[in-house]
């Protein structure tokens, strides 16, 4: 189970059509909710984070989600961290964006409820959506054999592309996806930082390059420079570690 994982299934949730497919999407989303609530026990240890008396890497991986999670509970009407299922997420949730570090990082459920308005309006949007990001993570960084993986890297290279392209499109020039500041594009995009550059230290790549992709490139280092942002995204090194251990655990599910 991967925080990742809660991108697609809330996508199929949002996009299921129907009664019981909505039903069904929607069990299987607090499925993933229970895993976490199970997981925040033994990782956290009686502790307020993931990480024990502090904000670790697991809680900065798990959180980047809230925002999403809330727009979510917001358009489908419903609860997905409760304070009678999931009571230890509801207080987890409430500590880590409470904490001095994280408070105005997430951006504001309304302003991300816009964005996907937006994106839902405009079926030929200039701007890639996010979730694809997670669904290649998911179903093609495990490709087996040197021809999936070839096709998968290319599929990739094709989002990084238009990211590169929205990138001059929405910023016009400027540093930053809202122009001279940091907006919720921003972090919205900025969230999956650390998980690129996980996939390029695993697989050997370079997804943003400064002679491909120089505008994202330069954007990168700005974005995680700025002071808002400087010590959220987790050390690359922490991530390689959480990714291993989600990967053998779901080698073991699947032997199972």
């Amino acid at each position: 189970m991967a925080a990742c994982d809660w991108f697609p299934a809330q996508k199929e949730l949002r996009m299921a059509e129907g009664q019981e497919a909505k039903t069904a999407a929607l069990e299987k989303l607090m499925e993933m909710m229970a895993l976490w609530e199970d997981a925040f026990a033994k990782c956290g240890k009686g502790k307020g984070f993931f990480g024990g008396d502090c904000i670790g890497y697991l809680d900065i991986a798990v959180g980047s989600f809230l925002g999403w999670l809330r727009v979510t509970e917001e358009m489908e009407e419903i609860k997905l961290i409760d304070e009678a299922k999931t009571p230890g997420l509801a207080g987890w949730a409430e500590r880590f964006c409470s904490h001095e570090a994280v408070k105005g990082v997430i951006p504001e459920t309304e302003k991300l409820i816009e964005l996907v308005k937006k994106y839902q309006a405009s079926a030929n949007s200039s701007i890639p959506k996010l979730s694809h990001f997670h669904q290649w993570y998911l179903k093609e960084l495990h490709a087996e054999g040197e021809e999936a993986k070839t096709a998968a890297l290319e599929k990739l290279m094709e989002m990084m592309m238009m990211w590169e392209d929205a990138f001059a499109k929405c910023g016009k020039g400027k540093g930053f996806f809202g122009g001279d500041c940091i907006g919720y594009l921003d972090i919205a995009f900025g969230s999956f930082l650390g998980w690129l550059r996980v996939t390029e230290e695993m697989l050997e790549i370079k997804l943003i390059d400064e002679a491909k992709t120089p505008g994202l490139a330069g954007w990168a280092e700005r974005f995680c420079s700025h002071e808002a942002v400087k010590g959220v995204i987790p050390e690359t090194e922490k991530l390689i570690e959480l990714a291993k251990m989600f990967q053998a655990r779901a080698k073991a599910q699947s032997q199972n």
